[in-house]
């Protein structure tokens, strides 16, 4: 029997924050036939998805802890970070600020701020959530723009899925600068209705440049 929506939504954001099943074809300074500047471009490249993935993690951790469930806080968001929440109306912002140093689980250490903000509508089969950076370093690189996340109970397939836009700058310590702009959409295609989550299959679509 299939289980109505609303009753695995919590699994569903959980997974959705905690998992990733991405193939992607990933050049290596060895591979690339580039000049050491390239080289060194591909590497920070490389770099710059893994922050980014850590970092979006983060934040469907906050917004799961403030919209699902308050035992998640433990999972990913370290005690070293203080988490301010405040609603005007039907918008809620909550600020993850990291200080001058927060270490996460994977070892990166986080400084300066996160904003997220999105709208209350507990009916809605979608919800939006945009992000800013202040401030925001990992491991000494500053972070600068923003993005968004789109979450989706059910797509036009009747499958969940996210949806992440990103616009950022990075600024390395060396000087370095990158700017970056990309879409990722990741589909939850099986495993939806089973307790096991060892057979769940995503499909991870997406751009960037």
């Amino acid at each position: 029997m299939k289980t109505p929506i609303k009753s695995y939504l919590l699994g569903l954001v959980i997974l959705t924050s905690f998992f990733t099943s991405c193939q992607k074809d990933e050049l290596t300074p060895e591979s690339s036939g580039l000049d050491e500047n390239y080289q060194q471009q591909i590497v920070r490249s490389n770099e710059l998805d893994e922050d980014t993935d850590v970092t979006v993690q983060l934040i469907n951790s906050a917004y799961i802890e403030e919209e699902i469930s308050q035992k998640s806080q433990g999972a990913y968001i370290p005690e070293c970070v203080t988490k301010t929440v405040t609603v005007n109306g039907n918008t809620k912002t909550v600020v993850l600020d990291f200080g001058e140093g927060c270490e996460m689980p994977d070892g990166r250490v986080f400084s300066g701020i996160i904003t997220l903000e999105y709208t209350l509508d507990t009916d809605a089969m979608s919800r939006s959530l945009s992000f800013v950076f202040d401030g925001f370093k990992i491991d000494q690189k500053l972070f600068s723009g923003g993005g968004s996340i789109l979450r989706q109970w059910q797509n036009e397939n009747g499958n969940p899925q996210s949806t992440i836009q990103v616009d950022i700058n990075i600024l390395w310590p060396d000087g370095a600068q990158l700017h970056r702009t990309s879409q990722k959409v990741r589909e939850w295609i099986e495993g939806l209705f089973t307790p096991e989550w060892g057979d769940n299959v995503y499909l991870i679509t997406g751009n960037r440049t």
